[in-house]
């Protein structure tokens, strides 16, 4: 038996069983209303530098008998309040950003 993945969950093809779907649909902004268009809170999830994008990077543990495994380095990240455009803001920002000066700490 064939199933249709439009129909819903594991409904054979041909059935109708659009009155009982919509009760199985959820929206981002009813699941995470933070994330919903035109909230007022916006979030960074990835691991990244808001000021030069470093991201993380893909290489290899290598063990002394030569065993190689895949690993990440991850940048070193903090979060800083910041000025931006007047306003205290937290942002998510690589430590050598912050060395080299190219963010200004809130007071």
């Amino acid at each position: 038996m064939f199933y249709d993945i439009n129909a819903g969950f594991g409904y054979p093809i041909g059935d109708n069983h659009d009155d009982e779907w919509p009760m199985f649909q959820a929206t981002i902004s009813t699941c995470w209303p933070a994330l919903a268009p035109g909230s007022s809170k916006e979030y960074n999830m990835a691991k990244m530098c808001e000021i030069c994008g470093k991201k993380p990077m893909v290489g290899s543990n290598i063990s002394h008998a030569h065993n190689v495994t895949k690993r990440r380095f991850e940048p070193n990240l903090q979060r800083v309040r910041t000025v931006r455009e007047g306003k205290a803001v937290k942002m998510m920002v690589c430590t050598s950003c912050i060395r080299s000066g190219q963010v200004v700490k809130a007071p």
